[in-house]
C-alpha cells in the first residue's frame, strides 16, 4: 500500500509510533503494512475512537477466511525488526 493515506482515529498515533521506531534505526516496513491494514479495517468497519476493544481486535485478527498463521501475524508486531 504505497502512498497510503491514514484515515482511522488511530492515524496520528500510528504514524508517530512508526516515526519513533525509524528514528531508533528500524526499517519497520512489514510492521507498517500490518498497521496500514489495521487502519484500513478500523476506518472502513465503522469503528470510532482510539480504544482497543475485544470486539474490534477479534474482528480484525480472527477473520474466518484466513489461516492461523495470518492470525498470529496480526496478533504480534515484532518491534525489534
Amino acid at each position: 500500500m504505497k502512498n497510503y493515506i491514514w484515515k482511522s482515529d488511530f492515524a496520528q498515533l500510528i504514524t508517530s509510533f512508526l516515526e519513533y521506531k525509524r528514528l531508533e534505526g528500524y526499517k519497520f516496513e512489514i510492521q507498517e503494512r500490518r498497521l496500514q491494514h489495521f487502519d484500513h479495517f478500523h476506518y472502513h468497519s465503522g469503528f470510532q475512537g482510539t480504544h482497543l476493544t475485544k470486539v474490534l481486535l477479534d474482528e480484525f485478527i480472527y477473520a474466518e477466511d484466513e489461516k492461523p498463521s495470518t492470525h498470529y501475524n496480526k496478533e504480534v508486531i515484532k518491534f525489534s525488526e
